[in-house]
């Protein structure tokens, strides 16, 4: 769903059910994943996902990082001698 006056460059690649706000500029050569929520406008030549859309490499590492919560949750109580709540 585009808003407003978005301006979309070449080569930009908007994967499905992307919503993107409006009087945002998407760069050249920029992919945008799926079902990510564009609020700022996108330098030419980066690939963003997410809401709200963010670099990807940072927000793949995010979701490795969710990923891994409980495990170092499980591991700090039985560091402190507490039990998971």
């Amino acid at each position: 769903m585009l808003a407003g006056s978005v301006t979309l460059r070449d080569g930009t690649q908007v994967g499905g059910a992307v919503a993107i706000a409006e009087h945002v500029r998407i760069g050249t050569e920029v992919s945008i994943g799926g079902k990510s929520g564009v609020i700022r406008d996108i330098p030419d030549g980066k690939t963003y996902m997410g809401f709200p859309a963010t670099d990807g490499t940072q927000t793949l590492r995010q979701w490795a990082a969710i990923r891994k919560l409980p495990g170092r949750m499980k591991r700090v109580s039985r560091l402190a001698g507490t039990q998971p709540a």
